[in-house]
């Protein structure tokens, strides 16, 4: 219902009290739960319509909930009769009862805040954190490995981003390619493919790498922050053409994207490499946590803020790479 008086608001420019006339509810009590009926027509219901279908549900033994200018149960009263406005009734509600939009599509998620079952996840994975980084600092001590806090940085930042992009960029393509599967396979290959791509154009262009180049995340940073205004302009000019023609476009949106990250990880290792082997190890190992953190992470900022966030979000991470960079 929610769904539908934002859409009917938006497409015909009507109020709330206007938007109900377009919409039955009902319910069905005789399954277990009680399966609900909702009618939703383009143009209000007359009077007669309204009048008919409410004679046909009582008659096949259906509730009526709602019917335009004859019944209104709570809390859609004070609805209709302008006391509240519908988001009134979504903001006092103990469920969530806001429309789904495309940058937060989670239609069957129904409890405030995070799920309960990401909560426990977020609280297992900051344990295993919060482990991790007192065995960090007692490896410190025990090895005096050099830059170690730094380097843990850098590869948990670069963990962290890349998963949050990926998982972001999965949403946004998925619905302009219309199938989730396909859109998870391009996404993953073209990352994948353009990142190798990138770290290996990049060994050509500087054969001799001995510091942490901070111009490939400067770049990333600047290119995520884009590549959200190109797609909003691209996609609605393309999203009615064959099922190819959109892959392509897929590809050549997310290809440029994959250049640039696939090049401060195997940046990092080199460098790393050179200061310390140990650190190598450390680097796997950190920005693997990092990706699994950078998931759960990235639907809870889209679960609480919307898909748009997690791209913000990411480009912290890089950032913080960027600062690491510049620094080392």
């Amino acid at each position: 219902m929610s769904l539908a008086i934002e859409a009917l608001k938006q497409d015909q420019n009507l109020n709330d009290i206007q938007a109900l006339d377009h919409i039955i509810a009902m319910l069905d009590p005789s399954t277990s739960p009680p399966t609900p009926l909702l009618m939703i027509k383009k143009s209000a219901f007359t009077e007669d319509e309204v009048l008919s279908i409410g004679r046909i549900s009582r008659r096949v033994g259906f509730a009526t909930l709602f019917l335009p200018g004859i019944q209104a149960d709570p809390p859609l009263d004070a609805v209709v009769s302008g006391t509240n406005t519908y988001q009134d009734v979504v903001d006092i509600s103990p469920a969530d009862l806001s429309a789904p939009t495309d940058d937060r599509p989670f239609f069957y998620q129904f409890d405030r805040g995070l799920p309960k079952e990401l909560q426990s996840l977020g609280l297992v994975l900051g344990g295993v954190l919060v482990v991790t980084i007192v065995g960090l600092f007692a490896y410190a001590i025990m090895t005096r490995t050099p830059h170690l806090p730094s380097y843990t940085l850098y590869f948990s930042a670069l963990g962290a981003g890349f998963m949050l992009v990926e998982i972001a960029l999965i949403q946004q393509t998925r619905l302009f390619i219309g199938h989730p599967t396909l859109a998870v396979s391009l996404v993953i290959a073209t990352l994948l493919i353009s990142g190798g791509i990138g770290s290996a154009l990049y060994r050509r262009i500087q054969p001799n790498i001995t510091h942490l180049n901070p111009l490939p995340l400067i770049l990333i940073i600047l290119v995520v922050a884009l590549w959200q205004t190109i797609w909003q302009i691209v996609t609605p000019q393309v999203i009615g053409s064959d099922p190819l023609i959109r892959v392509g476009v897929v590809v050549m949106m997310v290809f440029p994207l994959g250049l640039l990250m696939g090049i401060p990880f195997p940046l990092g290792l080199t460098v790393a490499g050179q200061t310390d082997a140990r650190l190598v190890t450390l680097a796997w190992g950190m920005n693997g946590l990092f990706s699994v953190i950078g998931s759960v992470l990235a639907i809870a900022v889209a679960i609480s803020v919307g898909f748009s966030a997690v791209f913000a979000v990411a480009s912290t991470f890089y950032a913080v790479a960027l600062i690491i960079a510049i620094l080392r």
